[in-house]
């Protein structure tokens, strides 16, 4: 899967200046595009816009998805299947029914 999101936009996002974490800040990425890309039920490939990027939602949706991620190392202490609401208002322009 290519990045949508660079390390150096997460760490913009994060307010982190130090090299100390950028594998575990890379992993982040990785997990924070496949999770969006879930949550929309579709390829990204099919909502790049003509510069063959993702839509400017869909990329703070994976900034936001790595911050959570990262403040919540240990996973979070409720339990939901829930898209958080600021994700959620994001990512429904993208999302496909099946």
């Amino acid at each position: 899967m290519s990045q949508h999101v660079t390390l150096d936009e997460l760490k913009a996002q994060l307010n982190i200046e130090y090299a100390d974490e950028d594998a575990y800040l890379t992993h982040l990425i990785e997990v924070g595009e496949e999770a969006v890309q879930l949550w929309i039920n579709r390829p990204y490939e099919e909502v790049l816009t003509a510069e063959g990027r993702l839509p400017a939602p869909l990329r703070h949706a994976i900034l936001i998805e790595c911050a959570r991620l990262y403040a919540h190392r240990e996973g979070e202490t409720t339990r939901t299947a829930e898209v958080p609401f600021t994700l959620s208002a994001l990512i429904l322009p993208y999302r496909l029914e099946r």
